[in-house]
């Protein structure tokens, strides 16, 4: 799928006025999602006054060849195309043949099927998100392991539900999108097409980039076996991505880089596309965190083109990165392999992991989702601090406070009564490199409760936020080593039945160097025993639905940008 790139750094933005999510009152979370405006957008066309390599028309080859397909050159103009009263789908023909031209000379490939291409407004594809959404059949441990991760990320409190923000997210943020060969296709959406979203419904517009982003999608997926992939888990999904996103990304860099220097290009102005005023704002935790693909992704696929050319490239759909770590700091591509983390059951018969029907019943968030969390929710990772001034990766997921990641796991615990009550716990155990960087981690992360909430008294690194926040939970931090645990319960007596040896009891607390509060317990050394697990190489823990898929697991179905 398309997110535009414009969208993130509009709401980024404005976000740098908001106080951290978590660290705020409960109203500063919506707060940084309701005060932003759409940012504007080039002219419609890009007129062509220092495009050097445009011909008014060239032969055609005797035979297909590279930079022309289906009657178009690469640079050849398109003087009777007018969009400004919509495209008529003769336009769309000649747009989407130049594109693939273009797309063969900056990616050198060659194009040997040519995908259906439709333009809906905005308006239309809301309504389609809705109404798969709702015939998507979610079951009550899938919604209750997503709704407890997202909360885990500080992203989606207790009285919000996960899917109807991610509902909000695709529907606000998504240009376009195209369906994998062997997604099962519908009434509306067909296998292998491409949509592209317009904000102007009377005369629909496209962004020729876009449809560039999803006409190369199509590329991997009949060249590239994109649909091959993995995804059991959010860190699987994002680093899958890295490759198809970041080289679709890249390739769309490529490509702009030509638009007005030597193509004319097609885009949608502010004024035909609207304000944008109307769209629904989208929670900008979850944003963040679906975008570190499609920005860390590019640089990283530069690099790889750089070193080894296109051959690098291709060769690394066969080797994705083993993390998001890997990707963020390319250096470490293939080269620091992940902890596979281990995480003991120790609660009581009350509580329990539920069990997913075909998917896996824990989460790996990796270096991207720390960093999203802390980002998104504590003091300690100030909000300008993820803008860059570069244009091919403009935001950066690297702070010391989230580098160094080297493994985690997270389970979800529920009772009887979550379904009904919405009160759930959670484990999750991160490993570090070193000591340091753990407590570095726990020090921003602890500053999300700190800025919240109270130390409890009597109770080792022990947490309790208050009732009228989002996350009104209690909190146990502990780091021993490289090791960082945090274990999460309504309520500060359930923390140990949550995990039995958490919250620990002390006779004279105090706060050390660290933040740790000292006391004469501690939690006991972790064992690598047997873990809960689910069913390996399946969909992260709920149904998949047609185009109203989070976007965490969408490559199951899309590719997106």
């Amino acid at each position: 799928m398309s997110i535009p790139r414009t969208i993130l750094l509009t709401l980024l933005a404005a976000s740098l006025l908001v106080a951290p999510a978590v660290g705020a009152t409960a109203s500063g979370m919506s707060g940084a999602t309701d005060t932003t405006t759409t940012s504007p957008r080039p002219a419609a066309i890009s007129t062509g006054d220092t495009a050097t390599d445009m011909v008014d028309s060239r032969p055609d080859p005797d035979e297909d060849v590279q930079g022309w397909e289906n009657g178009y050159w690469h640079n050849e103009t398109l003087a009777n195309v007018t969009p400004d009263d919509g495209y008529t789908d003769a336009e769309i023909d000649k747009v989407r043949a130049r594109s693939m031209a273009r797309i063969e000379v900056v990616r050198d490939v060659e194009f040997e099927e040519t995908p259906p291409v439709r333009v809906i407004s905005r308006e239309e594809y809301v309504n389609n998100v809705r109404e798969r959404r709702q015939g998507v059949n979610i079951s009550t441990a899938a919604r209750l392991h997503q709704n407890a991760k997202f909360e885990a990320l500080l992203m989606t409190g207790e009285e919000t539900d996960y899917f109807e923000a991610q509902q909000q997210l695709q529907s606000s943020t998504i240009g376009g999108f195209y369906v994998l060969g062997n997604a099962s296709g519908t009434d509306s959406i067909e296998q292998g097409e491409i949509v592209l979203i317009s904000e102007n419904a009377e005369n629909p517009q496209l962004s020729e980039i876009t449809l560039a982003q999803e006409l190369f999608h199509s590329y991997q997926d009949k060249n590239l076996r994109i649909g091959q992939y993995n995804r059991s888990t959010e860190e699987d999904s994002r680093r899958i991505d890295a490759i198809i996103e970041g080289d679709g990304n890249y390739v769309d860099y490529l490509y702009e880089q030509r638009c007005g220097s030597e193509w004319t290009c097609f885009q949608p102005s502010s004024q035909s596309e609207g304000d944008g005023q109307n769209a629904p704002r989208p929670n900008l935790g979850l944003l963040v965190y679906s975008f570190v693909q499609y920005s860390e992704g590019p640089a990283w696929v530069h690099d790889l083109q750089r070193q080894g050319g296109w051959e690098a490239v291709d060769r690394a759909y066969a080797n994705p990165p083993r993390s998001t770590e890997q990707f963020i700091h390319p250096e470490k591509y293939l080269q620091d392999p992940p902890t596979d983390v281990t995480v003991a059951d120790r609660s009581n018969d009350e509580w329990y992991v539920p069990q997913l029907e075909g998917g896996v019943n824990y989460a790996v968030f990796g270096e991207a989702g720390m960093y999203s969390m802390l980002w998104f929710a504590s003091s300690a990772v100030p909000r300008q601090d993820i803008l860059t001034q570069r244009q091919l990766d403009p935001y950066d997921y690297d702070h010391p406070a989230s580098a160094g990641w080297d493994g985690d796991k997270f389970y979800p615990y529920v009772t009887d009564e979550s379904a009904e009550t919405g009160e759930m716990g959670y484990v999750w155990k991160s490993v570090w490199d070193t000591p340091e960087d753990a407590q570095e981690f726990a020090s921003a992360y602890r500053a999300t409760l700190a800025g919240a909430g109270e130390p409890v008294p009597g109770h080792a690194n022990t947490w309790r936020l208050p009732d009228d926040h989002p996350f009104n939970d209690a909190f146990y931090v502990s780091v021993q080593g490289s090791t960082v645990v945090i274990v999460n319960a309504p309520t500060v007596g359930e923390l140990s039945e949550v995990r039995s040896g958490a919250a620990p009891q002390v006779e004279t607390p105090t706060t050390t160097d660290a933040g740790n509060v000292a006391g004469t317990a501690t939690e006991s050394t972790e064992t690598a025993t047997a873990t809960p697990t689910g069913t390996e190489g399946s969909a992260p823990g709920f149904g998949v639905g047609l185009v109203v898929v989070a976007l965490v697991v969408a490559g199951l179905l899309f590719s997106r940008r």
